[in-house]
């Protein structure tokens, strides 16, 4: 945390980053459940991730790639930027 210039983490905020950089990392979600101790997994996706710019971007090459692999034609270069959605990149506190 020195290195990084952190003053103060709460052990839930280094659990939600961590959390939310697997997933990024392209981690399965059952994977960080049992890792973070959760005995569901919907406790694991509901309280410490998120859909980040990075997993919608992931997510609409993947349909990409389907979609040239089926129809054998590429997407135009503009339709693989991720949709912002603003708010989307934290979680709501409610």
């Amino acid at each position: 945390m020195k290195q990084a210039g952190v003053q103060h983490a709460r052990f839930h905020d280094v659990r939600h980053t961590w959390a939310t950089m697997m997933l990024e990392a392209g981690e399965d979600l059952k994977v960080l459940s049992e890792l973070g101790g959760h005995s569901r997994i919907s406790t694991t996706a509901d309280t410490y991730s998120h859909v980040t710019v990075g997993l919608k971007r992931r997510a609409e090459e993947k349909m990409g790639a389907i979609v040239e692999r089926v129809t054998g034609e590429s997407t135009p270069e503009g339709d693989t930027a991720p949709h912002e959605n603003p708010g989307s990149e934290r979680p709501s506190n409610t």
